[in-house]
């Protein structure tokens, strides 16, 4: 995996979430195939929530 950021701590912090979120697809997989996925108007709650969530750090 290749996790690219403003800095080391924010790609650290990313390469993290994405290992989190590749473990829960492969958990959910093994429940249940094909895993479920939102709607259109469920992904676009998703996006508006995304965009004050994460690392933040005060440079």
């Amino acid at each position: 995996m290749i996790a690219c950021e403003e800095n080391l701590e924010k790609a650290l912090w990313l390469a993290h979430e994405v290992e989190v979120l590749a473990q829960l697809y492969l958990s959910t997989l093994a429940i249940t195939d094909p895993v479920p996925v939102l709607d259109d108007e469920a992904i676009a709650i998703v996006l508006e929530k995304f965009k004050t969530y994460g690392l933040r750090i005060e440079e």
